[in-house]
């Protein structure tokens, strides 16, 4: 099984980011067909709302190609408030996940059909661990886009 990921990280809207260049991966990712998005972190430069808005509208354009796994990096955390850590994380990533969920540790589910008609589900759990599930007593087959148990 052969599984595309497009990867994009380090855009920094609000610093860096070549909106040109952007425009022009929007158009593209189309054309690329992956089968999954992951922004791998920094879409703002300091944290800013206007910033977060711009990746998010990114994100919702590439969602329309694949589905979008969206995680924090270093520019996109509120590190001012770090002198109030002892009292939680929570605040860094307060502005954060107002535009992309609570979820800081999003994860990928590859479903592999084997050659006997066997399942295996590979999944990464939200504590960085990984699972392959075991393969079911009974095969399944592809049937209208579904998994049928026989």
């Amino acid at each position: 099984m052969t599984v595309q990921i497009a990867h994009i990280g380090d855009i920094h809207f609000g610093g860096l980011a070549d909106i040109p260049v952007i425009e022009a991966l929007e158009r593209m990712l189309p054309d690329l067909r992956p089968d999954a998005i992951v922004i791998g972190g920094d879409l703002s430069q300091r944290a800013r709302h206007g910033e977060f808005q711009r990746g998010r509208a990114f994100a919702n354009v590439a969602r329309e190609t694949a589905p979008v796994l969206v995680i924090p990096g270093n520019h996109d955390v509120q590190w001012w408030w770090r002198p109030f850590i002892p009292f939680g994380k929570d605040v860094l990533y307060r502005k954060y996940r107002s535009y992309f969920g609570a979820d800081l540790t999003p994860r990928i589910v590859a479903v592999e059909l084997g050659d006997s008609g066997t399942v295996r589900v590979h999944r990464r759990e939200a504590d960085g661990s990984t699972v392959t599930d075991v393969e079911p007593f009974h095969p399944f087959v592809w049937a209208d886009s579904d998994v049928v148990d026989l």
